[in-house]
């Protein structure tokens, strides 16, 4: 494994599990606002509890690791054609798989969010960010790669139709 291999595969596993931890210990409780304002009132970021801080925490991770997955690809493609061997209609394939797999991570996660809960499916698509992110690391050939890429395509569906719904519900 070489060293950006590395360091690309620590980032996207340390996200995708710390995203999974604050899902899964955050309690359900509503996110506190100030609905009025007081002289002296503490207000932003440091009326913010623990546990609302998991919850915006979390948010902010699922977004992160999506953009981090489709971004992380304009870089990688450099090296890969000439890795692999690729020709222009196998790249396109590669980068392709990521938008194949998050419009079918879109269209089950309702499903899925409604049968396990927000905070599971999250929890899912964590864990398939960080399959995904071993697959790519250690892919022999063009067939594991795409498998890897369409894998995390459908948790950065699931991720992109549970987590506005989970923060809305925990919102006041």
């Amino acid at each position: 494994m070489q060293d950006y291999q590395a360091m690309l595969l620590k980032g996207a596993i340390t996200l995708a599990l710390l995203q999974c931890t604050w899902a899964l210990t955050s309690p359900l409780k509503r996110l506190r606002r100030a609905t009025t304002v007081t002289k002296g009132a503490n207000v932003g970021l440091a009326s913010l509890k623990p546990a609302d801080l998991k919850i915006a925490g979390s948010a902010a991770c699922g977004s992160y690791i999506q953009g981090y997955t489709t971004g992380v690809l304009g870089g990688a493609l450099l090296f890969l054609g000439p890795h692999f061997g690729l020709t222009p209609a196998q790249i396109g394939a590669v980068a392709t798989a990521t938008t194949l797999g998050s419009v079918l991570g879109t269209f089950s996660a309702s499903a899925l969010a409604d049968a396990a809960g927000r905070r599971p499916t999250m929890a899912f698509s964590s864990a398939l960010f960080v399959v995904a992110s071993v697959l790519m690391v250690w892919t022999p050939s063009l067939n594991v790669l795409v498998l890897a890429r369409f894998l995390a395509g459908v948790g950065i569906g699931n991720c992109g139709a549970v987590v506005p719904v989970y923060v809305a519900e925990c919102a006041e």
